[in-house]
């Protein structure tokens, strides 16, 4: 039931301040991301297709920038590629230990954009760690694949 719910994330600042905000809606595979004064930044949708996870990146006025794609079926660690195919990001799920992995919800993303990335697919990189958590990591509940390391 968790994937439902609407759920509202603050990305921020080293200084505590807000740098981006990240909506997921009621029902919905679909992260908005907008900046902390309510301009749109795009949003990050989830395909709906058998084998790795895809997601689509949107600009402002829902124009496709680029796409974020699973590099295996366990989903941990994700490519993010502009219109043009061309590398500008990696999403990656980071093992955490055996008891935080198994007693604690606590994920932890490493989020390493390339220094050629530019606007709007920047910032949907980055949110994109949110999206992948809330749209499809909150159903896991722990499967012994699960509490393998990813090295």
């Amino acid at each position: 039931m968790d994937l439902a719910l609407p759920v509202t994330l603050n990305l921020l600042e080293a200084d505590g301040s807000v740098a981006l905000v990240a909506q997921k809606p009621w029902f919905r595979m679909t992260v908005q991301v907008t900046r902390p004064n309510g301009s749109a930044v795009g949003s990050i949708q989830k395909r709906i297709r058998l084998g790795k996870a895809v997601f689509t990146l949107n600009d402002a006025t829902g124009q496709p920038v680029g796409e974020v794609k699973a590099q295996n079926w366990r989903a941990r660690d994700f490519e993010v590629r502009d219109q043009n195919g061309q590398s500008v990001a990696q999403v990656t799920k980071k093992w955490r230990g055996l008891a935080r992995e198994m007693f604690t919800d606590a994920d932890l993303y490493v989020v390493s954009v390339q220094p050629h990335a530019v606007e709007p697919i920047r910032s949907l990189a980055v949110a994109a760690s949110l999206a992948i958590d809330v749209v499809m990591k909150q159903k896991d509940y722990g499967s012994p694949v699960d509490f393998l390391p990813n090295n």
